[in-house]
């Protein structure tokens, strides 16, 4: 595929909310894990514990991106930090969050809603003869269940996830990572699409590559983009931009 002039190898997608409708899966499996956890002890309906739970969930992957905590503390701290602020007493709260953890991932793993166009622009890019690779900050042991259960499976050529390294986007070491693992070092090769700006896109444009942003869905206001890369509003735009 030709971009821009540049002999375009490896098409790199974001999978949470870019391919794969986190955001819907998400709530699904929140809303499960209240269910099932009977956590309607602490909270007043399950409207209440997503609230809760995504504010501290989004507040801890910014600060993951950041440097500043570890994946594996962040795994088991945003379930703690919201039954903590429901009144539950701290040292239960360390108890069970493991558990909600584990509870939640495997709902969330056999959640399959995929962003509108995925499967399309998957199969747009494979038709032009270019690789399609994932960069994902998400957990190893959930993500590639998440690809497969989607049935996303058969388009995808490579699947670089942070847990490989243990360094998260923007980290320009994961773009390096993922060039080296591919075996094409020219950053004008790869094109990054994603949907967070201060992750999948800082990254991007610090390692030298182009990248599209995808804007954010579900009611989230726009984003403002850095001059240089893309804004599309749906994969579908992705593509006719690409000429695919």
């Amino acid at each position: 595929m030709i971009y821009n002039n540049c002999d375009i190898k490896w098409l790199w997608f974001d999978l949470d909310d870019t391919l794969i409708d986190f955001t819907t899966n998400s709530r699904i499996a929140l809303v499960k894990t209240f269910h099932y956890a009977k956590l309607n002890r602490w909270f007043s309906d399950q409207y209440c514990w997503i609230r809760c739970y995504e504010k501290h969930n989004h507040a801890l992957w910014d600060a993951a991106a950041r440097g500043e905590i570890t994946s594996s503390f962040l795994k088991a701290e945003r379930f703690r930090r919201p039954l903590v602020e429901a009144g539950m007493p701290k040292h239960e709260a360390y108890m069970i969050s493991d558990d909600l953890s584990r509870l939640y991932l495997n709902f969330l793993a056999n959640e399959k809603e995929l962003v509108p166009g995925a499967v399309e622009a998957l199969s747009a890019v494979r038709r032009s003869g270019t690789k399609v690779g994932i960069l994902s900050n998400g957990f190893s042991c959930v993500q590639g269940r998440k690809i497969e259960r989607a049935g996303l499976t058969g388009y995808i050529d490579r699947v670089v996830l942070s847990d490989d390294i243990d360094i998260m986007k923007p980290d320009v070491r994961l773009y390096k990572y993922a060039m080296e693992t591919v075996g094409v070092q020219d950053p004008s090769q790869h094109i990054m699409i994603g949907d967070n700006i201060n992750t999948d896109i800082k990254g991007a444009l610090d390692a030298g590559w182009t990248a599209f942003f995808l804007q954010p869905r579900h009611g989230k206001p726009r984003v403002d983009v850095p001059d240089g890369v893309v804004s599309v509003d749906s994969l579908f735009q992705a593509i006719r931009l690409l000429g695919i």
